[in-house]
């Protein structure tokens, strides 16, 4: 008797060995503000991702300590999830918030330089 296994692809969860990947897109106001979300984890359970007050980059990559899959022949332990955070960016930006923005980064340069602020 010859079994073969195939594992199904997941619609938003990779595996790494005891490790899962997925993303998880943001607005800019989450990304720069901080955020607190839920999850479904594969075993339905949800896993809270809790950065209030913290910035996140577009493509940075959090690992979250033993929510991945469970160990071989180790019950209590799991691998990782590690979640890929996708910044979605405004289509367009009215007159107003282009002149909070100007006004709330005046370091940043409209002209792709580094204006640093000397007082």
């Amino acid at each position: 008797l010859i079994a073969v296994i195939r594992q199904e692809p997941h619609p938003y969860f990779d595996r790494d060995g005891n490790n899962l990947r997925t993303a998880v897109d943001l607005s800019l106001k989450q990304a720069l503000l901080g955020f607190d979300l839920n999850i479904e984890h594969l075993d339905e359970k949800l896993v809270n991702l809790h950065h209030v007050g913290e910035i996140t980059s577009h493509h940075q990559v959090r690992q979250y300590k033993s929510k991945g899959m469970p160990v071989n022949q180790r019950a209590s332990r799991f691998g990782d999830l590690f979640i890929e955070y996708r910044v979605e960016m405004p289509e367009t930006v009215s007159a107003t918030e282009r002149k909070t923005l100007i006004e709330l980064f005046p370091d940043l340069s409209l002209r792709g330089e580094y204006a640093p602020n000397v007082a």
